[in-house]
């Protein structure tokens, strides 16, 4: 029992080290949409950073680590919050009455819109063993290069085919390459 709830810890840290790293990684992504738990992770994470730099700085009687710390989150945190407003359903001019720390925790921790929005599909919820994208939704199977028509649910409208095709090429699930190649399929014209 006791091992079972260490590994679910561990699973936990994992979750909260991926988030907090992927909102780093992405601090200059200021589209798409990040979910509210990513980021409360990344926040809390980044508390628990200046909280520790300013404990080093107050045993050491200086001031730099915080400063380091401070200057190196800065950007990260916008980034994370414009997306996270986005999830929410509001715009990137959300972000200026976010300059008031309270009224950015009230956006936050507003719930994330179902389904995909005018900022993209929502994020991925994170699982461990994953190759993660976060803007991307989990696909049931995604289409491969030799697709036909045929493929396709039947009944569906040529337009509805193409539009799921370009859904799957913006989220990376099929190259642009492939994309081609399924349109020409699809469009019954002969592949280059």
């Amino acid at each position: 029992m006791a091992e079972i709830m260490f590994h679910n810890k561990i699973k936990d840290i994992e979750e909260i080290v991926f988030h907090y790293k992927n909102a780093v990684r992405n601090y200059a992504t200021y589209s798409g949409r990040l979910s509210r738990k990513g980021f409360w992770y990344f926040y809390g994470t980044v508390n628990i950073i200046l909280i520790v730099s300013l404990a080093v700085d107050s045993a050491l009687k200086t001031d730099i680590f915080l400063d380091l710390a401070v200057l190196f989150h800065i950007i990260p945190y916008f980034s994370a919050l414009v997306r996270r407003l986005h999830d929410a359903g509001y715009s990137t001019w959300a972000v200026i009455p976010c300059m008031v720390p309270l009224i950015a925790l009230i956006f936050a921790s507003m719930a994330s819109e179902k389904g995909p929005n005018e900022y993209g599909s929502p994020p991925v919820p994170y699982s461990p063993g994953a190759r993660q994208n976060p803007n991307a939704m989990p696909q049931p199977r995604p289409l491969q290069a030799h697709a036909r028509p045929g493929d396709f649910k039947t009944g569906e409208p040529p337009i509805e085919k193409l539009e799921r095709l370009a859904e799957l090429r913006n989220k990376g699930a099929i190259t642009d390459a492939e994309f081609e190649e399924m349109k020409r399929r699809l469009l019954g014209a002969n592949p280059v």
